[in-house]
Formats: structure tokens, C-alpha cells, sequence
């Protein structure tokens, strides 16, 4: 690498500088310290990680179908050459083994820079000369870009030399690595990984909206391009991410900066309290206090979903939203557990309602309302032990749920798929393979491959000061 430590030498003027003690700056060490400040969004792949994450992706992808091409790793453990492989495209015809592997180096990145559509590439190379005969012939099949710029042992790849060696001389001046968004977001997430992304707003919305991301989100069912309208709508700066795994397990850290205000998480609010043999679970802390504030954002998501809200409301005998408020009160929890018989629809499933409220009536408040829902007409029959209130079509199972003493914390499912830390002001966990029928039912087609593969997945999200929220999102294979 370029100036590393056993020597550096220059010519100037006649006059050779040896620098032994390696005093000199090393070169760049990723896309972030070789790009503009401009860039608006980045994609960095560590395609040389070490043999740890290594063998964690090859556990976890040989036990999912739609990643088993990524094991087991039978070249030795080239990831670059499996990425290269899903990548090639139309240069499926270019050999890895003599174009490619000589002189690709750890990091690829791909990123937009002023807004523009135009993808910019940097490659960490290992051998100049041999990168810039590579790329070439990637570029003559459409890969790449054409143009080529170097910044010591990175390449950058515009749409023209010109624009490529602009971008390297503005990246030189003021790397995107010294942004004050990029630096407090990418600070955040603290963590090395196989893949680490950074984008603003404004990029990330720009790219839903091109027609390869409009038909993935109407693939994914008539709600999910609904849903998409108000991410694009949500008053958000900027965001950065980390994919990386632990225990055969990836786990995704995202940290979002918020334009608007919010109280940082200071209560625990985990699911663990659940009941063992929980195979859906949703929990919300201080949610009276959320929907307060949020009601008027909450009432126009769900018009654009579709939902009457004063309808509902009569319907069910709900005095919206302070009923909602009461039954979600300080620490609500909610949790299905599967019935003795296999079941089609979650509707079916045995459901356990835990709702923490701010005064000692709160308990029998909740009650009231649920009793007055008109639950009892579609056969639920509520059931309650001190603070927790149970919900079931059978009375009996409503009484095991309520006595039992084994909580989640002793399924091993949901101890490697619910991220750490617990303490959240929003919790979900869905175990997919006890679920069964149910979940494979209820996903889309895109996504039926990925919810017959996977085990469980867990997320967790709390916000923290600065305006920042932070989810983490696990998933484990099935057994």
C-alpha cells in the first residue's frame, strides 16, 4: 500500500526523503475518505472481511435458500470472487481468476455524488496497472463507468475521466469523511461490517421513486407503495447503517437523524416478560404519551391506508384516542401463542394483552375498554391475573398463558434473534418457523422464499439524544 511504514521515497529537486519510521499519512482506508463532500449517498462492501465473518456467512446462508450460493465457501473463503459472481452481469464471460482477483483490493463502494442519478464507483486496488487494464475491460461490456481517476490505491470510476479526476480532486480538498452529517451518523452506528451504507433524504427518495423501485415495493402488496409515500413524507435528515454477524446471525444496526425534536429513551422495555411459547410479540413503552403527541401524523397514515378511523372507532365503542391512549399506557405488550391445533389465520391464535398504565386503575381501565370493544361477540373471552389481561377463543388456554412462569428469555429462537440491547421503546418478535403456514400465507410473493428459509426475526428501536433513532434487526435461519 502506498505509503506504507518500512519506507517512503520522493524525488524533488534531485533530493531523495526516506522516511523509515513510516511518518508519513498512509493512504485512504475507505470510499467515505477518497469521495466529495457532495456525495448524497454510499454503499461500501468490505469484500476481504476476516474469517470469522467469513464462516458466519457461510453458516447462515448454507441453511437459506435464496443465499446458498454464498456457501459453503469452497474457493477457500474468496468472498470476492461469490460477490464478483452475482455481480458480473454481462461480464459473466470475463474470467475472475487472471482479470479480476489480481488486483482487487478489500473495499468496493458504489455512490451518487450532487444528487445526480449517475453511480460513481471507488475500488480499493492491490496492483495500479493491472486495475486500470481490468476496469477497462469492464467497462467495453457496461459494468462500470468508462471514466478512471486514481487517489492513491483507490480508483474512481465516473461517467467520464474528466468527471472521475473532479470528483478525486474534490474528495482530496474535502472528503465526505469530514461531513458533519456523515461523521455524527456513521459515528453512531460504531461498529466494522460486511456492508456499511450512509444516505440523506433526499437521495434515498429520489432512488424510490426509479421504476426498479417502484415495481419491488408493488410486488411486496397493494399497502407497501402506501406506506412508502409516508417514509418519503417523514421529516428526516439522514441515516447510516451496518450489516454484520454474530453468532451465525446478521444483524443490521440503522441510526436515523430526525428533524423534529423527541424525548430520548430512558425506560426497559423489553419483550422478554413474554410467554415462552410467544410466536408473535409487539410492545411499545410510553405509548400513551407517543400517540398524544403523534395522534393528528397517526390518523393521516392510517386514512392513507385506507382506515376509517371514526368508523373504526364507533364500530368498536372507542372514544378515539383516549381509550387507545389508557389501553397503551405506560408499558403495553402484546403476544400470540400458538393454539393446540395448527391454525390458517393469526386471528385464531391465543393472544395475551399486558398494559402497564400511569395509576393503580389503569388495569381495570383496560379491561373496561376491551370488554366494551365488542371482542366477546367475535368469541374472545378476556381473562386477567394482577396487571396482565389475556385474550382467547379458549378460556383454558387463556388461564395457562396468564400462570405460566417460562418467559422468552429461555427460548434460545428468541434470544439470538431479538437484538441486544432491550431496552426500546419499540420491540417486535416473530418466530416464522413456529408460525408456519400462517407466515408463509401472509407474505408477499417476493418475500414467501426468505419467510420459508428464515427462523425468526426480531427488531428492536429507542431513541436517543441529538434527535437520533436507533433499530437493530436480527434474523435467524430455520432449525
Amino acid at each position: 500500500m502506498v505509503g506504507a511504514s518500512l519506507a517512503a521515497a520522493s524525488l524533488a529537486g534531485g533530493l531523495i526523503v526516506v522516511d523509515p519510521m513510516g511518518l508519513r499519512s498512509k493512504g485512504p482506508e475507505s470510499a467515505a475518505e477518497v469521495l466529495p463532500a457532495s456525495t448524497s449517498a454510499v454503499v461500501e462492501f468490505d469484500v476481504e472481511p476476516d474469517l470469522l465473518q467469513v464462516a458466519e456467512l457461510a453458516t447462515f446462508a448454507g441453511k437459506v435458500k435464496p443465499l446458498q450460493q454464498w456457501a459453503p465457501p469452497g474457493d477457500g473463503g474468496d468472498l470476492r470472487e461469490k460477490l464478483w459472481k452475482s455481480v458480473a452481469g454481462p461480464c459473466a464471460g470475463v474470467d475472475y481468476a487472471t482479470k479480476v482477483k489480481p488486483w482487487l483490493g478489500r473495499k468496493v463502494a458504489v455512490a451518487t455524488v450532487d444528487g445526480s442519478d449517475a453511480r460513481v464507483w471507488t475500488v480499493q486496488v492491490r496492483d495500479e496497472q493491472a486495475a486500470r487494464g481490468g476496469v477497462a475491460e469492464l467497462a467495453s461490456c457496461g459494468l462500470v463507468p468508462d471514466g478512471v481517476a486514481v487517489r492513491d490505491n483507490f480508483l474512481v470510476l465516473a461517467q467520464d475521466d474528466a468527471t472521475a479526476l473532479r470528483l478525486v480532486d474534490e474528495g482530496r480538498q474535502e472528503p465526505l469523511a469530514q461531513r458533519a452529517e456523515y461523521a455524527e451518523d456513521t459515528r453512531r452506528t460504531a461498529q466494522s461490517g460486511l456492508v456499511k451504507f450512509w444516505t440523506t433524504k433526499q437521495q434515498l427518495v429520489a432512488l424510490s421513486r426509479t421504476s426498479q423501485a417502484d415495481a419491488l415495493t408493488r410486488s411486496l402488496g397493494s399497502v407497501a407503495p402506501r406506506l412508502v409515500e409516508e417514509g418519503r413524507a417523514a421529516d428526516w435528515r439522514s441515516g447510516a447503517g451496518v450489516l454484520r454477524f454474530g453468532g451465525g446471525v446478521p444483524e443490521v444496526k440503522l441510526v436515523v437523524k430526525s428533524n423534529q425534536p423527541h424525548k430520548a429513551s430512558t425506560t426497559e422495555m423489553g419483550l422478554a416478560s413474554l410467554p415462552r411459547d410467544s410466536v408473535l410479540g409487539f410492545g411499545i413503552s410510553d405509548g400513551d404519551e407517543v400517540l398524544r403527541h403523534s395522534w393528528p401524523q397517526v390518523q393521516h397514515v392510517l386514512a392513507r391506508l385506507g382506515v376509517d378511523v371514526p368508523q373504526l372507532a364507533k364500530r368498536h365503542h372507542l372514544e378515539a384516542p383516549g381509550d387507545v391512549e389508557t389501553v397503551l399506557g405506560k408499558d403495553f405488550k402484546v403476544s400470540f401463542s400458538p393454539a393446540e391445533r395448527p391454525v390458517e389465520r393469526v386471528q385464531e391464535l391465543p393472544m395475551q394483552l399486558q398494559s402497564i398504565g400511569r395509576s393503580r386503575k389503569s388495569p381495570d381501565a383496560v379491561e373496561s375498554i376491551v370488554q366494551k370493544s365488542g371482542v366477546q361477540e367475535q368469541g374472545w373471552q378476556p381473562a386477567r391475573r394482577r396487571r396482565t389481561l389475556a385474550l382467547s377463543k379458549d378460556p383454558q388456554r387463556s388461564a395457562m398463558v396468564l400462570r405460566t412462569k417460562k418467559r422468552l428469555t429461555q427460548d434460545e429462537t428468541f434470544r439470538s434473534a431479538y437484538p441486544k440491547p432491550e431496552q426500546a421503546q419499540v420491540g417486535v418478535y416473530a418466530n416464522l418457523q413456529a408460525l408456519g403456514p400462517i407466515a408463509v400465507n401472509a407474505a408477499p410473493p417476493a418475500l414467501k422464499p426468505w419467510v420459508e428459509a428464515l427462523g425468526a426475526v426480531g427488531a428492536n428501536a429507542h431513541n436517543e439524544d441529538a434527535n437520533y433513532s436507533v433499530m437493530r434487526v436480527a434474523v435467524t435461519p430455520r432449525g
